[in-house]
């Protein structure tokens, strides 16, 4: 293991309550030099983050995103402006690597206010069903396949307008994370063998968690509950899903900032070509984000803000990622973010 990921595991195990089997799955798999940032005192890492890669679907295609894991600085070092040092570093290596998104699931429930100060907005949220009367079951299915599995997974989540995407060799990881958990994925078979629905189960000490599933009908439905019933007994299953049109309550679990205005509302216009509307963006943290944006016929034009426009409205980074997903009614793009399964 090199200086700097040997460092950076440390702070990891002086910051979270990880397992050691955890930490050995996320640096040989997740972790690379290229993709971590640091703050280096002596021989000690005080802060750290890492800027992993994945791809997001929106808008009918696909945007790169650059997912904010193990963000951390040691206790006594806290308070001195190191994390947002190093974001604000984070931002410009996104930029420079033409990454328009950054996104992230805070820590702990108190950090959602500091990464709002930074640009970010809680756009990601959930849904949260809990089945306590189910009989339990466990009817006899096939064994799939990790390439199977991968399939039918990928396949479904494809079909979400706005959710960040795993990789193959992502989905791998995410088999052994839920393995070291105790956890199980559950795969439903039809008369042909074909997969016809999944679950992502790990238990707690009083419920069994289902983190993501999915089914071909109501009544793949109702097995995969009956199966995850008789396979941890006796304990109410909480499943999480994506918002939709229907749900009620709902519940943040994520956020997401705009690193590249000019590029994302590219990609924006490009698939809304009878869009049209004009800002006069703010960024405290990415002077590239500043100045007057125009999106018109599937093109947008950025101007430096040298003249004073009076009856442009001006408005931040912040409020710019509301009206692009699905936060406001000014730019209506009828949006759910969702994100899950990413080692949380």
């Amino acid at each position: 293991m090199n200086k700097i990921k040997e460092k950076v595991r440390d702070l990891w195990q002086n910051c979270f309550d990880d397992s050691e089997d955890f930490m050995n799955l996320y640096f040989s798999t997740k972790y690379s030099d290229e993709n971590t940032l640091v703050k280096v005192e002596g021989d000690l890492v005080l802060s750290a983050l890492q800027m992993l890669p994945y791809t997001m679907t929106c808008w009918g295609s696909e945007v790169r995103t650059s997912y904010i894991s193990g963000a951390s600085t040691r206790l006594e070092y806290r308070g001195r402006g190191l994390m947002k040092t190093l974001l604000s570093e984070a931002f410009q290596v996104m930029r420079d690597r033409k990454i328009p998104l950054s996104i992230l699931i805070p820590a702990e429930d108190w950090l959602y206010e500091y990464y709002q100060r930074m640009g970010y907005v809680s756009v990601f949220r959930r849904i949260e069903d809990i089945y306590t009367d189910l009989p339990a079951f466990l009817p006899v299915y096939k064994e799939h396949t990790v390439d199977e599995l991968f399939t039918y997974f990928s396949a479904h989540m494809r079909k979400r307008a706005c959710c960040v995407q795993h990789s193959f060799d992502d989905f791998g990881v995410i088999l052994e994370d839920f393995r070291l958990a105790g956890g199980k994925v559950v795969s439903i078979s039809g008369l042909n063998s074909d997969i016809r629905g999944m679950a992502f189960v790990v238990p707690s000490p009083e419920q069994v968690i289902v983190k993501e599933w999915f089914y071909d009908d109501e009544e793949t439905k109702l097995e995969l509950l009956c199966t995850v019933r008789g396979i941890f007994p006796n304990m109410e299953i909480h499943c999480f899903s994506p918002v939709t049109k229907d749900s009620r309550v709902s519940y943040v679990m994520g956020m997401l900032r705009i690193i590249d205005v000019y590029s994302l509302l590219s990609f924006y216009a490009s698939s809304h070509p009878k869009a049209s509307f004009r800002y006069l963006i703010k960024d405290a943290f990415v002077s590239g984000n500043n100045g007057l944006f125009t999106v018109n016929n599937g093109i947008c034009v950025h101007q430096p803000a040298l003249l004073s426009y009076n009856s442009v409205k001006e408005i931040n980074v912040f409020d710019l990622a509301k009206l692009l997903f699905g936060q406001s009614g000014e730019i209506n793009s009828e949006l759910t973010p969702y994100m899950s399964l990413m080692l949380e």
